[in-house]
């Protein structure tokens, strides 16, 4: 596995210097040897977010975009790190009601830099996971000690909850349909009855899911590729009903032009 992740980044480090053609075939190749995000891939957004924290305000972080489809379709595109060190009025209507919404003991996947946490805290016990050593480090900086590296598939809890919380898409970690299933099995493991899964998820109009290739470049430097899992609401629906939860739709925003927000409640019945 290590020496296929390594071929593919020596690939993306010479990202520039091949042709478009050339360029277009190697992504349509990356859903073959690509995985889910990993704490290597992570640690490298990390650093970014810790030279942010850090002062530089200058740097970009970009992201190139493949949706494995029957044509190449690559988009670069730029993120605002300071979205991952927001306060409460710099969230969105979803992320504000989504908060409001948890009780008692809570797990928040993908805490990253701890953002959500504290105003997660004002309703319960809270605990924060996430696959980055480079982000927890950060957020333990930032007096979040609450949260914890890890990586869900693997991570062995002491304690069942009353709420998991997935802000930010971050069902779509998964990187496929099959470890979508399987994350959806480790949460029903780690609720209690009737505990809720609380989650903001991207809709796909037109496909049941639909994979998504994205590689890192931060000042220079490419980071390694890793693959999400966008899926359709009815598909997820489906999904999680065949798993054993109850699936309430609570509530939808369109952000920008294109892209459709659910929020999510899936009961551990």
């Amino acid at each position: 596995m290590q020496d296929r992740v390594s071929v593919v980044h020596r690939i993306f480090t010479e990202l520039f210097s091949v042709p478009n053609d050339v360029f277009r075939n190697i992504f349509r190749l990356l859903r073959f040897v690509v995985r889910r995000p990993t704490q290597k891939s992570m640690d490298f957004f990390g650093r970014a977010l810790r030279n942010y924290q850090n002062g530089d305000k200058t740097s970009k972080f970009s992201y190139h975009q493949n949706c494995i489809r029957k044509r190449y379709d690559g988009i670069k595109f730029d993120i605002d790190l300071g979205r991952y060190f927001r306060l409460y009025e710099d969230l969105n209507r979803l992320e504000k009601k989504m908060i409001g919404l948890i009780h008692d003991k809570t797990l928040d996947i993908g805490c990253n830099t701890g953002y959500y946490i504290k105003n997660l805290m004002e309703h319960g016990e809270v605990v924060g996971l996430d696959i980055s050593g480079e982000i927890i480090q950060i957020a333990h900086e930032n007096g979040l000690f609450n949260c914890y590296k890890g990586d869900i598939f693997d991570y062995q809890f002491d304690r069942k909850f009353d709420t998991i919380t997935l802000f930010e898409s971050e069902l779509a970690i998964t990187g496929s349909i099959r470890h979508l299933k399987k994350l959806l099995r480790k949460l029903k493991s780690i609720l209690k009855s009737e505990g809720q899964v609380l989650a903001i998820i991207r809709h796909i109009h037109t496909l049941k899911y639909w994979n998504v290739v994205y590689t890192q470049e931060y000042q220079g430097k490419i980071g390694t590729p890793f693959r999400c899992c966008y899926v359709n609401i009815s598909y997820l629906t489906h999904i999680a009903r065949k798993l054993g939860y109850r699936v309430e739709i609570l509530d939808k925003e369109m952000i920008g032009k294109n892209t459709l927000l659910f929020l999510i409640m899936l009961v551990n019945q």
